[in-house]
């Protein structure tokens, strides 16, 4: 299991792009659930580019998604846009993704496509 650090970046597993990665941006405990919070940037689904501000997702499947750790450094205006969402989803007692990270980037392309 790869050590995992807040504001490293990762290329996952099955991610077709390169360009496309993800940041640790927080890691908290809800229970005994082990939370990382991540930031997605440069997919391309159907030929459309986008980034995630905010993904909650299990530790267990961020550890089952690690493909190789890049050397990317973290914007300010992704932690303010980070810290934003977070901050939306902890009001509103948001639940956590516990599928493969490819399934939660299909899902959320299809609920926030026009």
């Amino acid at each position: 299991m790869a050590e995992i650090n807040i504001h490293d970046c990762w290329h996952w597993k099955d991610s077709e792009l390169d360009m496309s990665y993800f940041s640790i941006m927080k890691k908290e405990f809800i229970g005994n659930l082990s939370i990382i919070h991540i930031s997605v940037y440069n997919v391309v689904l159907n030929g459309e580019s986008f980034s995630i501000a905010h993904l909650p997702i299990a530790e267990k499947v961020i550890n089952r998604s690690l493909r190789r750790k890049v050397d990317f450094k973290v914007k300010r205006v992704d932690e303010i846009e980070f810290e934003n969402a977070y901050m939306v989803w902890k009001k509103s007692k948001g639940g956590v993704w516990q599928v493969d990270l490819n399934e939660i980037i299909q899902l959320t392309y299809e609920t926030i496509r026009p």
